[in-house]
Formats: C-alpha cells, structure tokens, sequence
C-alpha cells in the first residue's frame, strides 16, 4: 500500500480539480493507498471540495500567500493603464518570489507533521496550468526538505514559455522544478508537448494520462428541464456551458450565431442558445447581443448543477476556446451525454474529438467556420445523432474515471518498484 501525500492550490473548486475527486470518491483506489490532502485556505475552494467529495478525507488547510491575489486587487482600479502600471510595480517588488520563500516554510512545517505520522511515498501536486500556482514551486522544495523523494507533478493545461517577460525570473525555479520532479503528468499529448518545451524535459519524463469523469445520472426529463428553465418549445438549442472568459471564445460563437441569421439565405429554423457559467465578460457578451439583434435567440442561465439533466436537454454543444484550454471536461460531459460536440480544433480537444465522427472541430477563433458548421447541425438530427452516439462509444472506451485512476495507479507502482515509466495513450 502506499502512502500519497495529494497537495493543490486553486482560487476553487474547478475543473482541473475534478480529477482530485475521482481519486478520493474512488474506494478501489483508497483500499489500495493511504491518502492525505494539504491544500491552500479558501472557503470557495473548501466549498467545491465537499460538494465534489462524497468520502471523508485527511485533509489539512494552510494558509499560503500568492502573486495572484494581489493582481486581483489591482482590477478595481480605473484608467487600465494605473492598473498595468500597479501590476508592473508588484512584479519589480518580486512579492511573487518572496511569497515562494514563506510559502516553503508554511508547507515544510505541514508536510513534516504529516511525515512524522509515517513516511510519505508520494507527493502528487495539482496544478492548473504551468507555472500555475507558484506555491506548487514551494511544495517541491518542501517536500525535498523533508525526505520525499517521488514526486508526480500534474499539469492541466498548456505550459507558458519565456515569452512574455514576467516569466523570465523563474527560470531558475523551473530548473529546480524540473531536478526534483520525478514525472510530470498532462491531460493530452499536446501540453505534454508544451511541457517538454518549456522545460527542456526528456520524453520519458513527461507522462500522458487522460482525465476521466464520473458520468452522472440524468435525474430530470428534457421536458422537464425545458419547462423548468422556459426553453421556447419548438427550438434547436445551442449550448455553451464555459467560464465567461475571453479565453472561452463565446463572442465567437455569437459572431457565428448573427452570420446565420444574417447570411444570403438566412437561417429559417428557430434555435435557443444557451450561456451558462459565471466570469466577467458577461456585460461585454450582453451588449453584443443586444447589439446584434440576438435577444430572442441568446439566453443566459445560471449554473445547473445537474449537468447530465441539463445535457439531456440540448441538441448542440460548443466549445470555441482560443487560449489556455488543454482537456476540457465539458467536451468529455458532452460526449458522455451522447450529444453532438462542436469545438475548437485546438490543443488536447482534437485528442478527445475526432472531427467529423465524434463531432465537429473548428478553427479558433473562425465564426465563418462556426456559423457553417452551426448550419449542418442544427440542419440535419441525424448527423448530431451518428455524431453523439459516436463521442458517447468513445468516451467509455478512453474517458471514464476507473481508467484514468488504473493509469494512475500503473504509475505509482512503476515509480516505487523502480521499473521506469510507461507513457499512457
């Protein structure tokens, strides 16, 4: 049995946390290991995870520091240049590098407590993006100070390169990131791609393990969602369900949206496109809508945490991300549901999607393409149905939470048996 030390640190519970779920749900997987959990104070955080987390956990909060909340305080400023120009003085300051600093003693003093209770064999790090959260660059180094010598480090997106300038200063963290690190893990070969990059790993060092999810069950007809949320009878509804943020694309979907309506031989039959999600590019996608005569076609909902019902109830779901997407679990939501998927041609959804059998892909950031697509879709039941019942075939052949977990537990095994690494496809 091993012992696995899990550590996180995110504003909340989001997507790239699910996978922490799966693992503490999971019975099989708690019989075979001992598991505990450190991770950042945040009461949104702390409220996703009992939502998300049926079974009790070990679970520990320490109270870290992060460049990123500082950041935040700077949007409340008004010209955008003063709020630049904060942001820029934060960096010059190098809080970011001094919050590292206290935040290695605050894990140091947490990861010691935990292995005086017996020895750890594993830290496995959850981290969004890379670099990410800067304090998993604190729980490395914690964990080499006090005697743990595995460490998996997860990466749920694409990794950010030295392009921009602020990330030039961490080049020496990244040397040691990747010295103490015994294996990254991403969602999709492509960001484990990026990863290599940016970090000048070898192959061997970098493993593929597709994220699962665990399929809920559908607890509400779809006209008994349809009457519950006023969906006009009679519609194709369109679904994005996204974070509003400009990396989600929204706005072009909504271009596609007005170029149906709007093209030579306009769109005749009526469709309901639904928006749902929280972010802060809602009063942007609303003036547009306005705008553009989409006011009956274009509603915003709020969050359904019934999402298998919700699904149940739509026809279409799109995705257009531009930016900072690897492996969406939306798309793997969607393919669950057995539901037609039209998403950008971008990153690791072109590993969970294959366009034109399991849905449709689409440039970034491409309305024409959009719109196009839209028309054959929305045109014709049954390619959305050869379509959904294609993406809901592979899905339980290559996306469910038992596989994803038995690839991580292949892992585990390998690393502390000494028998090397095998990269899962």
């Amino acid at each position: 049995m091993a012992t696995i030390l899990f550590y996180s640190d995110c504003p909340f519970f989001a997507g790239c946390e699910f996978m922490l779920a799966n693992f503490f749900n999971s019975s099989s997987f708690r019989r075979e290991n001992c598991i505990s959990f450190t991770f950042r104070e945040n009461p949104a955080y702390e409220q996703g995870f009992r939502e998300r987390v049926r079974l009790p956990v070990d679970a520990s909060r320490v109270k870290l520091y992060d460049i990123y909340d500082w950041y935040a305080k700077t949007d409340r400023y008004q010209p955008v240049i003063l709020r630049k120009m904060l942001k820029i003085i934060l960096n010059l300051a190098l809080l970011k590098y001094l919050f590292i600093f206290v935040n290695t003693i605050v894990l140091y003093r947490n990861f010691r407590e935990r292995v005086k209770q017996g020895p750890v064999d594993i830290l496995h790090i959850n981290n969004g993006g890379y670099p990410g959260a800067y304090s998993t660059l604190s729980a490395v180094l914690a964990a080499d100070m006090v005697g743990i010598r595995t460490i998996v480090y997860i990466v749920n997106n694409i990794a950010a390169g030295y392009r921009n300038p602020e990330r030039w200063l961490d080049y020496p963290f990244d040397l040691l990131i990747r010295k103490k690190v015994s294996v990254f893990v991403t969602g999709s070969r492509f960001a484990g791609k990026a990863l290599q990059k940016t970090l000048s790993l070898p192959e061997k060092r970098v493993v593929t393990i597709n994220s699962g999810i665990a399929v809920q069950p559908v607890t509400e007809t779809r006209k008994q969602i349809s009457d519950r949320y006023h969906f006009p009878p009679g519609r194709i509804v369109i679904s994005i369900i996204a974070n509003l943020e400009e990396r989600k694309g929204h706005i072009f979907l909504l271009e596609g949206l007005k170029k149906m309506k709007e093209s030579e031989r306009p769109w005749q039959m009526p469709f309901l496109a639904i928006v749902s999600g929280p972010g802060n590019q809602r009063k942007v996608l609303e003036d547009y809508i306005s705008r553009n005569n989409l006011c009956g076609d274009v509603a915003f909902y709020p969050f359904e945490p019934k999402l298998s019902s919700l699904l149940n109830a739509v026809d279409i779901i799109v995705l257009p991300s531009i930016s900072s997407e690897d492996f969406p679990n939306i798309v793997l939501d969607a393919m669950a549901a057995g539901k037609a998927v039209l998403a950008s041609r971008f990153s690791g959804i072109q590993e969970q999607v294959t366009d034109g059998e399991s849905g449709l892909l689409v440039p970034p950031g491409d309305s024409d393409a959009i719109a196009a697509a839209l028309v054959t879709l929305c045109g014709d039941e049954n390619i959305r149905k050869r379509l959904g019942d294609a993406a809901r075939r592979s899905f339980f052949e290559r996306f469910t939470v038992e596989l994803s977990i038995n690839s991580y537990q292949v892992l585990y095994t390998r690393l502390l048996s000494g028998k090397g690494l095998a990269v899962q496809e």
